[in-house]
């Protein structure tokens, strides 16, 4: 393959793609260092495994961002919608149960956190209605049935097992409203039943928890988990708890780190590969090679993002490419908020760092779909000047 034809697999924008590869190289070396080599008799087959997640998610995402998917994606947006409902449903009744929680759904060949897919699916579907926002927003009932209920839906599907994906959901949601300018009134009306049905939900789901405990049924109650990690975070931080160990391992990364593989904490700190994966990159790779890389990544991220979505001639993909982009963003300063103990612990993984199957891969796709629109506007304003010197040179010849 030559270099026109390697040019050709990858189009979109670079600084995007660059920004991408240097996080997953950031999770090859994190991922082995604070997991794999806990782990020494398998850890090449460790790191393998989570080299060849890396390696089919980059895949997937070089075929998405070939695909023009703007008008398919929204005539199947609803459908998309009902099924990944349908996966929250199976999760919640036949889900895998890990820590009072049931977020994954197994397959036998392999396992998916469905709420990953709701995630990208649901933005998908509220972009299609902010498309034509017009139709819906001065009818309430309209707005109620189409925007307000399916957002509901999905996000009372998701907080029973995972507060923190819902509320960060509802977030974006909030915001791509408040891009497509629906009035501070509707959005206030919205986040208001959404704040109380949360509430009403994870309180019911806490009876349940209490009702049923005698009779040693497996009712998850994320309502206690909730209170206690927001109660927890207002507390002086305890000596040996894993946000202690958070903050030890990264104030002892200083300017430049430990050096790889040479963290303390990476033996004591648990879900290292997921919820502290920042607090062992600092550590090893200091302020300078760790934290401001990685923050400036996704800054390059949010910003690429935002222009990608401003240079888009079409409502659809300009809201899906801001949805898409702020909610994965978010997630990683979650991410990093909760290792510096500036957030309560949630459970968000860091987006193309933090190990994990299902969201690494959802992660990929839909930033595909970003990287897709990047190459479709550019391939439009290259049309644009085509056209512009044409008539120009009709109109000279004509001269």
């Amino acid at each position: 393959m030559n270099k026109k034809d390697l040019t050709n697999k990858f189009k979109g924008d670079i600084a995007l793609w660059i920004a991408i590869f240097f996080l997953c190289g950031y999770s090859v070396v994190a991922v082995y260092s604070g997991v794999a080599m806990k782990t020494s008799s398998a850890e090449y087959l460790y790191l393998m495994r989570h080299v060849f997640i890396i390696v089919v998610g980059l895949v997937l995402m070089v075929i998405v961002h070939l695909i023009k998917w703007h008008n398919a994606l929204q005539k199947a947006s609803l459908t998309l919608l009902i099924i990944s409902w349908l996966l929250l449903i199976l999760t919640i009744v036949f889900g895998k149960e890990s820590a009072e929680s049931k977020r994954w759904l197994d397959l036998h060949l392999f396992s998916i956190q469905t709420s990953d897919v709701a995630k990208v699916m649901l933005i998908i579907y509220v972009s299609t209605i902010l498309a034509k926002i017009k139709e819906y927003e001065n009818d309430f009932k309209k707005m109620l049935k189409w925007l307000y209920a399916p957002v509901g839906i999905t996000c009372a599907l998701i907080v029973k097992d995972n507060n923190s994906t819902a509320i960060l959901l509802f977030a974006v949601v909030v915001l791509l409203m408040f891009f497509a300018r629906i009035s501070m009134k509707k959005i206030a009306t919205m986040t208001g039943i959404f704040l109380a049905g949360v509430v009403a939900l994870l309180l019911t789901f806490s009876v349940i928890k209490m009702a049923s405990s005698s009779n040693n049924v497996g009712s998850s109650n994320r309502f206690d988990t909730l209170v206690n990690r927001v109660t927890k975070f207002f507390n002086p931080t305890e000596p040996g708890s894993e946000e202690y160990k958070a903050q030890v391992a990264i104030s002892g990364g200083g300017l430049v780190g430990m050096k790889p593989g040479q963290g303390n904490q990476r033996f004591t700190l648990a879900n290292i590969e997921s919820d502290y994966i920042f607090a062992i990159i600092v550590e090893e790779y200091g302020l300078l090679f760790g934290a401001i890389p990685i923050i400036g990544l996704f800054l390059i991220l949010t910003f690429r993002g935002v222009k990608i979505a401003l240079n888009s001639s079409r409502r659809f993909s300009a809201y899906l490419v801001l949805g898409i982009t702020f909610m994965y963003v978010f997630q990683a300063f979650i991410n990093i908020g909760v290792s510096v103990d500036c957030l309560p612990v949630t459970g968000q993984p860091m987006p193309f760092v933090s190990k994990g199957g299902s969201m690494f891969i959802m992660c990929c796709i839909a930033f595909g779909l970003v990287l897709s629109e990047s190459r479709v506007n550019a391939e439009e304003q290259i049309a644009k000047e085509l056209a512009e010197i044409i008539d120009e040179t009709e109109i000279t010849e004509v001269s």
